[in-house]
C-alpha cells in the first residue's frame, strides 16, 4: 500500500480531533509504502469515474436520449463522445441524460492515469459544437481504500470549456490533475463515494489552472470564448443552410488559432451578408475581443492570428503565503501574520475549512486572530501572474480564558484618495477597545478608550484590542491606511500608429507628462517599474513585433498600458503579367499572349470582368482569341511571393464603316467667270481633305476644306471625306475649264476669320481674299466701303464691343469684288469680386485621445474668421476667432473667412472626436487605444479622353490593402454600383467610372466632386471633369425671321448648335468646328442668299447675311 494513503489515513484522524485540512491531489501519484486503515479496503477492479454536467445554453441543444454512446441526439443533428486526448477515434463509454440538457459518463477506473476529452459536434460534417478537457483521471492506486467510485460534478460543457478545450490543444496541454481534493471534499465522502465539485465557487482543477498559465491568463480564455460563442452560435442554427456553413465557418476547428480565424472570416461576411448580420445581430453575438492585448474584428489579417497566438507568454506563478507562526499546538491564542515574497501580491485566506480563491475568503491586511483550533489556508494572486498553490496551517490551541474578539476596523485598512472616519469594534458585547495611533503597543495603561470614529489622514497605524472581565484580553489588531491623492501619467503614445506595413519601421514612443519616463517590453510581459527597458530612442521593428510601454513619474500614479502590434509583410511581389497586343481598338480579332518576368509564376486570367486569383479564373496554358468586345485581367502568383498586382486591358473589336463620299458643287465644266466650288459630305462628323494640282488627297495628304473654294483658271479638284475611326471615302474629282474672254472679272469678295456670332470675350478678326494681289478696304460703323471710301485692311481687326464689318476686295484691271459683311455680338460680362479663401485647421479633423486647441488660419491677409462648435453654419454673427479653440469633447467645427469687398468664404467643416482615457488603479494594464484613421489616398482625375463617350480613368498610387478596405464611391451624394456592367470599378491603381453603361450624371458635362470611402482612412475626394462627346446631332437653336422686304436680310438670323449623343453642346474637339451648310426646305421655291456655310465655332454656327 503507498505512502500517501498512510498519510490520507492519519490526516482524516486529525481531521475528526482537530479539524485539519489536507488536500490530495489525483493524478500520476507515486511512491511505495504501507496504510494503517481501519476501513475495510475495496478492490481495484471495481473503482469507477463518473463524470456529472450539463450544457449550456449556447449550443440549444435539447435533451439527450436516455443513453447516447457517440450517437445522434436532437433528432440526429448531433453526437457526444468521451475519448483519450491521445486515441480520439476510440469512444469509452455511454452519455445518460439526466433530465434538461444534464448528462452523466461513467468510466472504469485504470491502472494508468489517461487524459480525458468530452466532445459534442455536429454529426454531418464534424463541426466543433462544445468540448471540455476534463484532465488526467485517478488511478485506482491514488485513491483512499475505502472508495471506490469517485464523482467530478457540476461539470459544464460552454464556450468557456471549449477555449479551454482549443488552448490545450494548441499548446500541447495534457498532463495535468483532473480534480484536487479539499477539506470539504474528504467530509463529503459517503457509501464508499467521494464527490469533487467542478462548480464555479469551487478550487479550479489542475487542468484548468494549467491551461490558464500557458494561455497567459484566464483573460485570454475569456476573450476564446466570444469567438467560440459568435462561430458556434452561427453554425447551430437551422436558418443557417448545410449548404452555406462551409462557405463561412472553417472546418474542423481543432485549436485556439483556427477558431480566431473562424471568427475573424465569418465577422467579415456577416458585414457583406444581410441574413447572418441578422443573426448575430438578434442573438447579440459578439463581433470583436480583445486576444492577447489586441483588438480582433472583421478587419484582422487572418494571417497574423497564428503568430499572435504563438507569441502568448506563460504566466508565472505566485509565490505561496507563508505563516508566522507556523502550524502547530499553542497554549495561548495566537497572532498570525500571512506573508508572500511576489512584491504587489495580495492574500486571501479563510478559516472556515473552504478553498480560497478570487471570489472566496478574506482579503488579507493585518494579522489573523487565532483564539481556538483552526485551520487557516491562504493563496497568493497578482494580476498578469498565476496564483500560488493553497497554503495551509493547523493551529491547535489548548483550552484557555475565552479570549475576547480582536478588533475589527471599518473601513478595511489600505490606499485611499479621501480622509476616513475609522470604525472600531469587537464581536464581544460589552468589550472596552484601547487603541494608539502612534505607533505603540496599546495595553491596560496605555492608549486611548474607543468611544467614536477615529478621524484618518495621511499614513496612519492603528493598534487596537479589547478587554472584559473574566475573559483573556484580545489579540492587537493592526490597521494601516494611507491617504494619498495622486495624479496619474499620460499614457505613452506610438508613432507610426500599430497596423500592417510593408517595410521596417522606427517606432517613437511618447509621453504628454513633463518629466515622466517610459519603460517598455518586446517580450509580451508587462512593463512596469521593475520590468521593462527605458525609452530612449526610437525602436527598429522590422518582423511581427507587440509593444507595451508604460509612462512612470515620482510623486504620479503609473500610467495606463499602451499596446501595439506591428505586422511587416516583406514577401516580394510576383510581377504583373503583359498583353501582346496591348489592348485597344482592332477591325478584326486578335490573338492575345499573356507572359511574366517573374520566373516559375503561373498566370490565371478572366474574361467576364470578374478580379482573378488563386480561386478565380482559368490558368493561362496558350493564347486567347478575342473575336468580340472584350476585357481581360490576368494575375501572377508564385509559392513564396506575394500575388502580381492585376493587370486589365480592353479589346474593341469593331466592323469599321467607310464614310460617305464628298459632293463637289457645282460639277465640273467649261465656265466663263470666277466660280465658287462647295465641297460638302453628308457623313456627320467628317471633313473634307482636297487637292487642285492633280495629286489624290488622303488623311495626311491635301487641304483641309473650311470655306468654298474660289477658282479663276482651269483646273481639276480632287476630294475625299475623312473621319476618325471609319475609312476614307472613295475619291472624287471634278475638271474645271475657266475661258474668261470677255470683261475683266471681279475680285473674290474677303472672308472673315472667325465668322460672325456672339462672344463673351474680345475678338481679333481676320480678312482674307483668295484673289492673289488683291487689297481689302473695311468699314466697322455700317457705312459701305468702296475704292474711295474705308479704311485699308492691314492687321486683325480687334472687336471688344459689338460691330458689323463690311469689306470690299480691290485689285487694278479687275472689278470690285461684292461687299461682305459679318455681324460680331460681344458680350463681355462685368469682373466678379474675388471670394476670400476657405479657413483651414490645426490639427485636421480625428480621433484625439486628449483635448486640442485648434488654429484656424485663413490664407486671405486681412480676412476675419468667425465660428461655431455645435455644426451651425456660421455667419458673422457667430464667435470671432482671435485665439485657438478648445476642443475637450467630440464637436465640428465649422468657420467662414469675410472680407470687405470680396465675397465670403466657402464653410470650412473639421470633425475632432475626443476619447479621454478612464481612470482605475493599474495591475492588469488598460484598454487598448481607439482606433485612429489613416490618411487620404491622394486621387488624380482623368485629364485625356474624359468625355462622356468614354470610360473615366481616375488615378492612384497602387495600394491593395486601401483597395481593399473600399466601402464605398459616391458621385456627390449618389452612391455607386461596382461591376463592369454598372457604375465603376476598381483595379489595381485605377478607379474607372462608365458614363455609357452606369452613372446618369456623367453623361452631362461639368465638374463633378467624386468621394471613396475606405475603412480605416479618411475619405479621398477629387474634382473630375468631364467634357461633350463626338458630334452626333444638330439643333437649331436660334430660328429664322424672314424680312420684310423680299431679298433683304433675315430679321433674326439661325443660329444652329451641334451636339453629342446625350445633348451636350460640342463646345471642343474636332466636332465643335465642323461646317454647317443652309439649304431651303425641298419642294420650295424662293432662292436663299447669303453665306449659306459656316464653320460651328465652339459648338454654334452662327449665320449673319442671309436673305
Amino acid at each position: 500500500m503507498k505512502s500517501d494513503k498512510l498519510v490520507y489515513n492519519i490526516i482524516r484522524i486529525i481531521l475528526l480531533v482537530s479539524f485539519a485540512l489536507l488536500a490530495v491531489n489525483f493524478g500520476c501519484g507515486g511512491g511505495g509504502g504501507g496504510s494503517s486503515s481501519s476501513i475495510a479496503p475495496v478492490g481495484h477492479d471495481s473503482k469507477m469515474f463518473e463524470l456529472h454536467g450539463s450544457f449550456s445554453q449556447l449550443t440549444n441543444i435539447p435533451s439527450l436520449n436516455s443513453s447516447s454512446r457517440a450517437a445522434d441526439y436532437s433528432d440526429g443533428q448531433y453526437s457526444i463522445t468521451a475519448h483519450y486526448k491521445n486515441d480520439p477515434s476510440h469512444d469509452l463509454g455511454a452519455f445518460h441524460s439526466m433530465g434538461s440538457s444534464k448528462f452523466m459518463f461513467s468510466l472504469p477506473i485504470s491502472e494508468q492515469s489517461k487524459c480525458l476529452v468530452v466532445v459534442v459536434k455536429e454529426k454531418n460534417t464534424g463541426r466543433l459544437v462544445g468540448s471540455a478537457i476534463v484532465g488526467n483521471l485517478p488511478t485506482a492506486d491514488d485513491l483512499p481504500e475505502d472508495v471506490n467510485r469517485v464523482v467530478l460534478e457540476n461539470f459544464l460543457i460552454d464556450e468557456i470549456s471549449t477555449a479551454g478545450m482549443l488552448m490545450a490543444n494548441e499548446k500541447g496541454i495534457s498532463d495535468a490533475r483532473a480534480v484536487t481534493i479539499t477539506q470539504n471534499d474528504l467530509s463529503r465522502i459517503s457509501n464508499n463515494t467521494l464527490t469533487v465539485s467542478a462548480g464555479p465557487r469551487a478550487p479550479k482543477t489542475p487542468i484548468v489552472k494549467e491551461i490558464a498559465k500557458q494561455s497567459g491568463g484566464v483573460q485570454n480564455i475569456e476573450e476564446l470564448a466570444k469567438a467560440v460563442k459568435t462561430v458556434v452560435g452561427v453554425s447551430v442554427l437551422p436558418e443557417i443552410g448545410a449548404a452555406v456553413k462551409p462557405a463561412i465557418i472553417l472546418s474542423p476547428v481543432t485549436n485556439a488559432s483556427e477558431m480566431l480565424i473562424a471568427f475573424v472570416e465569418l465577422v467579415k461576411e456577416a458585414d457583406k451578408n444581410p441574413q447572418i448580420n441578422s443573426i448575430i445581430v438578434q442573438n447579440q453575438l459578439p463581433t470583436a475581443l480583445i486576444f492577447n492585448g489586441v483588438k480582433i474584428n472583421s478587419q484582422t489579417l487572418p494571417e497574423i492570428l497564428s503568430q499572435m497566438v504563438a507569441q502568448i507568454v506563460p504566466l508565472v506563478s505566485v509565490s505561496n503565503p507563508e505563516f508566522n507562526p507556523g502550524a502547530g499546538l499553542y497554549n495561548h491564542a495566537q497572532s498570525v501574520v500571512i506573508s508572500c515574497s511576489t512584491p504587489g501580491a495580495s492574500i486571501i485566506y479563510t478559516t472556515d475549512g473552504t478553498a480560497p480563491s478570487a471570489s472566496n475568503g478574506i482579503t488579507y491586511y493585518s494579522p489573523v486572530p487565532v483564539s481556538s483550533t483552526m485551520i487557516v489556508s491562504a493563496i497568493a494572486i497578482k494580476p498578469g501572474m498565476e496564483d500560488s498553490s493553497v497554503a495551509f496551517a493547523v493551529f491547535n490551541i489548548s483550552a484557555l480564558p475565552q479570549n475576547v474578539s480582536a478588533p475589527a476596523f471599518d473601513p478595511q485598512p489600505g490606499e485611499y484618495l479621501k480622509t476616513l472616519k475609522v470604525n472600531i469594534f469587537s464581536a464581544t458585547a460589552d468589550a472596552i477597545i484601547k487603541y494608539t495611533i502612534d505607533g505603540t503597543v496599546p495595553s491596560a495603561s496605555n492608549g486611548m478608550v474607543y468611544s467614536a470614529p477615529v478621524d484618518v489622514s495621511g499614513i496612519t497605524m492603528i493598534k487596537a484590542f479589547a478587554a472584559k472581565a473574566g475573559m483573556a484580553d484580545s489579540p492587537v489588531s493592526v490597521a494601516v491606511y494611507n491617504i494619498k491623492i495622486v495624479r496619474r501619467a499620460s499614457a505613452p503614445v506610438f508613432e507610426p500608429a500599430e497596423g500592417t506595413y510593408a517595410v521596417p519601421q522606427k517606432v517613437s514612443i511618447s509621453c504628454a507628462t513633463p518629466g515622466a519616463i517610459i519603460k517598455y517590453t518586446l517580450d509580451g510581459t508587462t512593463p512596469s517599474a521593475f520590468n521593462g527597458e527605458i525609452y530612449t530612442l526610437p525602436l527598429p521593428v522590422s518582423t511581427m513585433t507587440a509593444i507595451s510601454a508604460i509612462s512612470i513619474k515620482d510623486g504620479m500614479e503609473n500610467s495606463e498600458i499602451s499596446r501595439a502590434v506591428y505586422v511587416i509583410t516583406l514577401p516580394q511581389q510576383a510581377a504583373a503579367p503583359l498583353f501582346t497586343p496591348a489592348g485597344g481598338e482592332f477591325t478584326e480579332p486578335q490573338i492575345v499572349t499573356m507572359s511574366c518576368s517573374t520566373v516559375g509564376a503561373a498566370i490565371k486570367y478572366t474574361l467576364d470582368g470578374s478580379m482573378p486569383s488563386g480561386l478565380n479564373g482559368e490558368p493561362y496554358t496558350s493564347p486567347v482569341l478575342i473575336t468580340k468586345h472584350t476585357t481581360i485581367k490576368a494575375i501572377a502568383f508564385k509559392t513564396g511571393m506575394t500575388d502580381s498586382a492585376v493587370t486589365t486591358a480592353s479589346f474593341n473589336i469593331v466592323a469599321v464603316q467607310q464614310a460617305m463620299r464628298p459632293s463637289i458643287k457645282p460639277a465640273g465644266g467649261i465656265y466663263t467667270a470666277t466660280i465658287s466650288v462647295e465641297l460638302v459630305s453628308s457623313t456627320a462628323g467628317s471633313v473634307v481633305k482636297y487637292t487642285l494640282d492633280g495629286t489624290d488627297p488622303s488623311e495626311t495628304s491635301g487641304l483641309t476644306y473650311s470655306v468654298p473654294i474660289m477658282i479663276n483658271s482651269s483646273l481639276i479638284v480632287k476630294a475625299v471625306s475623312i473621319k476618325v475611326g471609319m475609312k476614307p471615302s472613295e475619291m472624287v474629282s471634278a475638271v474645271y475649264t475657266i475661258d474668261i474672254s470677255g470683261p475683266p472679272g471681279k475680285v473674290n469678295p474677303p472672308s472673315f476669320v472667325p465668322a460672325a456670332g456672339i462672344y463673351t470675350a474680345t475678338v481679333s478678326v481676320a480678312l482674307a481674299s483668295s484673289t492673289a494681289g488683291a487689297i481689302i478696304k473695311y468699314t466697322i460703323n455700317g457705312t459701305e466701303p468702296s475704292e474711295t471710301f474705308g479704311l485699308t485692311y492691314s492687321v486683325p481687326i480687334v472687336l471688344n464691343t459689338s460691330a458689323i464689318i463690311k469689306a470690299i476686295s480691290l485689285k487694278a484691271g479687275m472689278q470690285p469684288s461684292e461687299v461682305a459683311s459679318a455681324a460680331y455680338t460681344v458680350n463681355i460680362p462685368e469682373p466678379q469680386p474675388l471670394q476670400a479663401a476657405m479657413p483651414q485647421f490645426s490639427p485636421a479633423a480625428g480621433v484625439y485621445n486628449a483635448a486640442q486647441n485648434v488654429t484656424i488660419i485663413s490664407a486671405t491677409a486681412g480676412a476675419a474668421i468667425y465660428y461655431t462648435t455645435n455644426g451651425a453654419a456660421p455667419t458673422v454673427a457667430s464667435a470671432r476667432y482671435s485665439a485657438p479653440v478648445a476642443i475637450s469633447a467630440t464637436a465640428t467645427l465649422k468657420a467662414i473667412a469675410v472680407k470687405a469687398a470680396m465675397i465670403n468664404s466657402e464653410i470650412a467643416s473639421a470633425s475632432y472626436v475626443i476619447n479621454m482615457p478612464s481612470g482605475g488603479g493599474g495591475g492588469g494594464g488598460g484598454a487598448p487605444p481607439p482606433p485612429v484613421s489613416l490618411p487620404a489616398k491622394a486621387l488624380a482625375a482623368d485629364s485625356t479622353d474624359n468625355n462622356v463617350d468614354s470610360d473615366i480613368e481616375i488615378t492612384f498610387t497602387e495600394d491593395a490593402i486601401w483597395r481593399g478596405k473600399v466601402t464605398a464611391v459616391k458621385l456627390g451624394a449618389a452612391t455607386l454600383a461596382a461591376g463592369a456592367a454598372a457604375d465603376y470599378e476598381l483595379s489595381d491603381g485605377t478607379l474607372i467610372l462608365h458614363p455609357a453603361t452606369g452613372i446618369a450624371a456623367l453623361k452631362t458635362a461639368g465638374a463633378w466632386n467624386i468621394t471613396v470611402t475606405a475603412a480605416g482612412y479618411l475619405d479621398s475626394t477629387v474634382n473630375q471633369g468631364v467634357s461633350n462627346g463626338a458630334l452626333a446631332s444638330i439643333a437649331v437653336t436660334v430660328q429664322p425671321i424672314p424680312g420684310s422686304v423680299d431679298g433683304g436680310l433675315f430679321t433674326a438670323q439661325p443660329a444652329v448648335t451641334l451636339k453629342d449623343q446625350y445633348g451636350n453642346t460640342v463646345t471642343g474637339g474636332a466636332g465643335s468646328t465642323a461646317n454647317v451648310v443652309v439649304s431651303i426646305k425641298t419642294g420650295d421655291t424662293w432662292t436663299l442668299g447669303g453665306t449659306t456655310a459656316k464653320a460651328a465655332v465652339s459648338g454654334v454656327a452662327a449665320f449673319s447675311d442671309l436673305t
